[in-house]
């Protein structure tokens, strides 16, 4: 029994060409239609479809496969039909692939995933796959027909979706911006880069790289060092560029006319090279109409050229970075203010404690001493002194609220500025005999008129005087004078003191701002007096202005304001407000006497808290500063130290930490006197050595309990 050869009806050759030379087509009656209606449907499909017989010929591919290997592979339809992969493509070891001989052998259809780098642009595109086989009438295997889908633009997609997903958490993660974009680079490689580096415009203008990553950290060392080298971060080219104009540049292809354009000298150029660097995007991080920064992308692979799309994809990542690092450096400023506020409310506490010290042991020396006794006297002038002081630093701090709120209203009146600032000087005058200051007040002969709020006008010139007061040094001069022309008056307060910083001088009037917030500031303060002063000078229509050549070398501040030239009045000398002064007949009691030093650079609060120690019976010595303290230790030999902590020049810690590392010196008990009350200042005096922290104001009995529990240091 013989059987006879199947015919050969596959429908999708072309009519009139044969597939083979050994092989002839002939059109089966009745196909015709068959044959138009499956070549219009091959021919519409979006996907590259083809058909080969048994022997791996291409027998047939429609329009999309045929324009996708013209574009690819230059090769046209004639190439392609009646050959093979191998004729077609000589890399090429059999005319099946793998997969199309497994769909031969099972007679299964089989899907899957390929990747082809294409010869042109060295991309590697990603292609879904679906082959199944063909048969005869009698059921026998003639071939196979294969769709391919180009998914290499999903497959991105996908993994940019992913990448941006992941990205969202590592902003997430952190408020600290260089931290954040450290992690933001190490994320994108190497999904979407080779190499990434961040850089960020800093205040000023200047550029910073703050990240460069790598897969490999080894380079990541080499390419920090050969940046800094030959690049820096000020190159007019690449990240500098972008930053400045806010616009992204693409470079699909990084050429050697490309190095050479932006590459500085030999070394450059080779260290460039170096990388291997194929395609580059340079995206900015741009949020509110502002650009923090950019991004660059580099690919160190050819068959991984950047597109538009990852373009796209790469300024979505720099966009949610800024907003990433604008809202990091929105809670840093939070951060600060609230800090500031933390400071603040502390240093309030410390400057109010320290005018009720010397109070409370004037009031305790009162208890204790006969009505008619001097000292009283001048115990309780001393006491009124600090009333004054604790009160305007309250009318300070209330004012700055109530005037930043728009509660204040000004009661002007039409008054000569030379009794104001007369009056000005008078109320100043405790602060600059303390400190043995020389004021001199230079005034015009003739009436200066102003339509001004008698006591705000007073007020600014008694905070003025008072910040030249306290931040110059010990018998310093400050001079006052006062001026006029047709439209204004000028009052200018000039000073020989510390001087203030360039970089200080655009914000000395925001509130809370001082020249130094170290502890070693003598004269404390708020932060507020001349924010307070500005304020009220505008509110008088005016202006204030702040000079100095810098620390060291004095400060002038000059004030101006509506002048009222053609008015003529007269007017007469105001007698000052007097002090009124208390008593007490309360008296107190010794007890078991000690050697005591107290260390303290405010005078009334050292000789106060002194003269109470000693009515106690107590052998007293006082000094105002470190230095002094230290060698009065040495030659007194106190059995205790009531030290303060805000000292000049050298602090109260640093006392104490010397007086504890000099193993040779006396060491009494120490007892930290302070207005700094929190717990971390606790813990700081037990660090540096102090033996027991009180916050002032401290009453007698308190004192005592320390004092008589305290051996001296000679029973130890």
């Amino acid at each position: 029994m013989t059987s006879s050869k199947a015919p050969d009806i596959n429908p999708f050759k072309l009519p009139k060409k044969d597939v083979a030379a050994d092989v002839s087509f002939k059109l089966p009656e009745g196909l015709d239609e068959n044959y138009v209606i499956l070549k219009t449907v091959v021919e519409g499909i979006t996907d590259a479809l083809y058909v080969k017989d048994i022997r791996g010929r291409f027998v047939l591919i429609n329009e999309e496969l045929a324009k996708r290997w013209k574009d690819d592979f230059n090769l046209d339809r004639e190439s392609i039909i009646g050959h093979t992969n191998i004729e077609i493509f000589p890399q090429s070891h059999t005319p099946l692939t793998p997969t199309e001989n497994q769909v031969i052998e099972s007679g299964e259809a089989q899907t899957g995933e390929e990747q082809i780098t294409l010869p042109k642009t060295k991309e590697t595109r990603t292609y879904f796959v679906r082959q199944w086989p063909y048969r005869d009438q009698y059921g026998n295997i003639t071939g196979l027909i294969g769709i391919s889908r180009d998914v290499t633009g999903y497959k991105h997609q996908e993994t940019r979706q992913l990448l941006l997903s992941n990205i969202g958490k590592v902003l997430s993660y952190s408020l600290n911006p260089e931290s954040t974009l450290q992690n933001l680079a190490n994320l994108i490689i190497p999904d979407l880069a080779d190499w990434c580096l961040v850089s960020l415009k800093e205040e000023g203008g200047t550029i910073r790289t703050v990240t460069i990553a790598n897969q490999n950290p080894t380079r990541v060392s080499w390419a920090q060092e050969a940046h800094e080298k030959y690049e820096g971060d000020q190159n007019p080219l690449g990240a500098a560029r972008v930053i400045e104009t806010g616009r992204s540049e693409l470079y699909p292809h990084i050429t050697e006319e490309m190095i050479r354009a932006y590459t500085q000298d030999k070394g450059h150029v080779n260290a460039i090279r170096s990388l291997n660097i194929c395609s580059v995007m340079i995206v900015p991080m741009n949020v509110h109409n502002h650009t923090l920064g950019a991004i660059t992308f580099m690919s160190c692979r050819q068959n991984r050229p950047y597109t538009k799309e990852d373009l796209e994809c790469a300024e979505e990542i720099a966009h949610r970075a800024a907003i990433a690092i604008d809202n990091a450096k929105l809670y840093q400023e939070i951060r600060r203010a609230d800090q500031a506020k933390d400071e603040f409310l502390a240093t309030l506490a410390h400057e109010l404690r320290n005018p009720l010290a010397p109070i409370l042991s004037s009031l305790e020396f009162i208890k204790m001493s006969e009505t008619k006794d001097p000292e009283l006297i001048k115990s309780a002038r001393m006491m009124e002194r600090q009333i004054q002081n604790m009160s305007r630093l309250l009318d300070d701090l209330l004012d700055l609220s109530r005037i930043t709120s728009g509660k204040v209203t000004l009661q002007k009146e039409l008054l000569d500025v030379r009794t104001i600032i007369n009056q000005a000087a008078e109320t100043a005058k405790s602060l600059f005999e303390n400190r043995q200051h020389t004021l001199e007040i230079k005034l015009p002969d003739k009436p200066i008129l102003i339509q001004t709020d008698p006591l705000r006008l007073e007020q600014i010139i008694v905070n003025i005087l008072n910040n030249a007061a306290k931040y110059t040094e010990p018998q310093g001069k400050i001079e006052l004078t006062c001026s006029r022309d047709y439209q204004e008056i000028m009052i200018s307060i000039r000073d020989s003191g510390i001087g203030i910083p360039a970089a200080m001088l655009t914000n000395i009037f925001e509130p809370f701002t001082q020249v130094d917030h170290s502890i070693t500031h003598s004269q404390g303060g708020l932060g507020i007096g001349l924010k307070l002063v500005k304020t009220l000078v505008e509110l008088h229509g005016g202006t204030i202005e702040a000079h100095s050549s810098g620390l060291n070398q004095g400060s002038e501040f000059i004030v101006r304001l509506p002048s009222r030239r053609k008015i003529e009045t007269k007017f007469s000398k105001e007698n000052l407000p007097q002090h009124k002064e208390s008593s007490s007949d309360q008296k107190g009691s010794a007890g078991q006497s000690r050697k005591i030093l107290v260390v303290d650079d405010n005078q009334d609060a050292a000789i106060s808290l002194g003269k109470l120690l000693g009515r106690l019976g107590h052998s007293v010595e006082v000094a105002h500063d470190g230095p002094s303290a230290i060698n009065t230790i040495r030659t007194y030999h106190p059995d205790i130290v009531l030290l303060d902590i805000g000292l000049p020049n050298m602090n109260g810690y640093e006392v104490a930490r010397r007086i504890r590392e000099d193993k040779n010196s006396y060491s009494p008990t120490l007892v930290a006197l302070t207005g700094y009350g929190q717990e971390e200042d606790k813990n700081k005096a037990k660090e540096a050595g102090f033996d027991h922290h009180i916050t002032k104001p401290v009453g007698v009995s308190d004192l005592q309990l320390i004092i008589t529990n305290q051996p001296s240091p000679s029973q130890l």
